[in-house]
């Protein structure tokens, strides 16, 4: 072997792995991720999402809790997300829109995930968050 095939060898990338999200199959070295352990977790997509309980705090105010929730899908693509009111932060739910959601004057607006629908069903196209929201200082 001459040095430069060595060298080549040697520098090869390792082979990337890719994880397809539309399925709920087990891996073959183990358990699913266990979703429902999973602050803001979900269920079942199918024309709708079970969002699991989760909690938003702020440091130095409070700790409120979301509550589990089912939602309707209706659109091309869905973002799921936490809304907060300013005013009354003891008042939170869990909404979708067909746009991303933005946090305004009124409401803090927390993306969870966004889903789109290929043509056989809704599947999981991007992941915005894990878990309960901590925030240090207070966000206006």
């Amino acid at each position: 072997m001459n040095l430069a095939t060595q060298h080549t060898d040697t520098m090869a990338r390792p082979g990337r792995l890719v994880l397809d999200m539309r399925s709920r199959r087990r891996p073959a070295s183990g358990a699913a991720f266990p979703w429902d352990k999973l602050a803001f977790g979900y269920a079942g997509i199918t024309t709708g999402v079970t969002i699991y309980t989760g909690t938003i705090r702020l440091h130095g105010i409070g700790n409120y809790t979301v509550a589990e929730d089912d939602v309707s899908l209706t659109g091309a693509t869905e973002w799921v997300y936490v809304e907060q009111s300013k005013s009354s932060p003891n008042t939170t739910s869990i909404k979708h829109s067909a746009t991303e959601p933005a946090t305004n004057t009124s409401f803090r607006r927390l993306p969870l995930y966004k889903f789109t629908n290929d043509g056989s069903g809704y599947i999981l196209a991007q992941i915005c968050h894990m878990g309960d929201f901590n925030f240090d200082a207070p966000i206006a």
